[in-house]
């Protein structure tokens, strides 16, 4: 190797070492934001109600049904095992007979960081990266996720149609602001939805974007050869095309994933549901519970902030003060909470730590 060859070879590896050296700096930034976001809402939780203390929340966690309790957390790990056997679904129609614990990690992936970061699909980067390291093409792994999410808010929808039609009037147990939050997020959902179909359906609108963004890092001189990117980028595009259009005739397959997708929503409604029984409420009321949460997720999309933290616990508290006593509401959002939201995530943080490190083994034995 010449001077020259070894020149642009250590270029290469110091700017792939600068972009994950970056990367790793924004996820972390994200990971201590969301800390203290969380911290900051469970002391915000604690502060809505003179009658709560400590003492009092595990006191109703003690007298709590264990068994309603266990229906809860196994709700809650459905809630990663439906989105994992969601992908894989889609991953086989494509040839890929991936065994179920990596579909797990590529959940657990999506889950984790969509949770931690902004943005509600700030987790498929992630999981994209996982599915890259099996040997999936960067090309496919978008097209599986995008399949994946627009089923998913498809089934959000869904879900909250089914909810209006169990508890009509759901909505009345909000306040204004409540209930406003609760329209923004449908209608962001509803846009969200039509983006995803237009993404996927119209490949040109996404080459568009990429083609301008190329220009544009041309421009400031991040990138030294914009034609070679665009070349590569119509490439890329034409397979997208090709794996959209198999798409379109796997209707049921595609019904399947739907499928997986409205269990995935329910079972983390489920959660809220069994944790209600489970401090002694009337199971008669689950039918509301029901209804309650799942307004409750919607509104929790129309800010975008990690983890949907402090909307989601104001939206439970507002909704649900009207089927609890003060003294028992915020115990009750609490316990949920950290059923289906702060449990949840750490078992996710877990196996994609565990999947990552035991990836990176296998790389340095190599």
């Amino acid at each position: 190797m010449d001077d020259k060859e070894y020149g642009q070879s250590e270029n290469t590896v110091s700017g792939s070492m600068r972009n994950k050296v970056s990367g790793g700096k924004k996820k972390a930034i994200w990971g201590v934001v969301s800390v203290l976001i969380a911290a900051l809402t469970v002391w915000a939780v604690m502060s809505q109600s003179k009658s709560f203390s400590f003492k009092s929340f595990l006191a109703q966690i003690g007298n709590a049904s264990q068994i309603w309790i266990a229906f809860a957390i196994l709700s809650m790990v459905a809630f990663i095992a439906f989105e994992a056997f969601a992908i894989l679904t889609i991953l086989r129609n494509f040839g890929h007979g991936q065994r179920v614990y990596r579909g797990l990690v590529y959940s657990s992936a999506d889950i984790y960081f969509s949770a931690i970061t902004p943005s509600a699909t700030g987790g498929q980067p992630a999981s994209a990266y996982f599915m890259h390291q099996d040997g999936i093409s960067t090309t496919l792994a978008a097209v599986v996720l995008m399949a994946n999410l627009l089923m998913y808010t498809c089934s959000t929808v869904g879900v909250g149609v089914l909810s209006t039609l169990i508890f009509p009037s759901a909505i009345t147990h909000f306040n204004t602001v409540s209930k406003l939050l609760v329209i923004i997020g449908f209608v962001v959902q509803v846009a969200l939805l039509m983006l995803i179909y237009l993404l996927i359906a119209k490949e040109k609108i996404i080459q568009s974007i990429g083609n301008g963004l190329i220009g544009f890092f041309a421009k400031i001189r991040i990138f030294k050869d914009p034609d070679a990117k665009k070349q590569k980028l119509a490439h890329s595009m034409q397979e997208y095309k090709s794996h959209v259009a198999l798409l379109g005739g796997k209707r049921k397959m595609m019904a399947k994933v739907f499928m997986f997708n409205i269990f995935q929503r329910v079972s983390q409604i489920l959660v809220t549901v069994f944790t209600y029984i489970a401090l002694g409420n009337p199971i008669g009321n689950a039918h509301k519970v029901f209804s309650l949460q799942t307004y409750t997720s919607i509104g929790a999309y129309c800010i975008p902030i990690p983890g949907s933290m402090g909307i989601t616990d104001y939206l439970m508290i507002d909704g649900f003060k009207n089927i609890l006593p003060e003294d028992k509401v915020v115990s009750f959002e609490l316990l949920s909470r950290t059923i289906s939201f702060y449990s949840c995530i750490l078992i996710c943080g877990v196996i994609v730590l565990i999947s990552y490190l035991i990836r990176k083994n296998r790389r340095t034995e190599k």
